[in-house]
């Protein structure tokens, strides 16, 4: 899921959010990021996206909408991740 606080720092900065996505053989980390720590050997993949623009004034509506649209392609980026880490 993604948090609304990396939309609003885009949305202040008029700058676009890069993705990245990366899936790796351990569990995240307990921590407030969640960061995954690879083990020793392991896979990682990752996965990045192209910059999504984000407007500096956007309606909550559009905030909204933009925000499920970074969700939709962020579970998308996931979802290649693990195909490709499968591999």
């Amino acid at each position: 899921m993604c948090k609304p606080g990396a939309l609003a720092a885009g949305r202040a900065t008029g700058r676009p959010i890069a993705r990245l996505v990366s899936r790796q053989a351990r569990d995240p980390l307990p921590s407030w990021d969640r960061a995954f720590l690879p083990l020793p050997f392991a896979r990682v993949v990752f996965v990045y996206g192209p910059p999504l623009p984000i407007a500096h004034h956007l309606s909550d509506e559009e905030f909204t909408a933009t925000l499920a649209q970074l969700e939709r392609a962020i579970e998308s980026a996931q979802q290649h991740a693990e195909q490709l880490a499968a591999l």
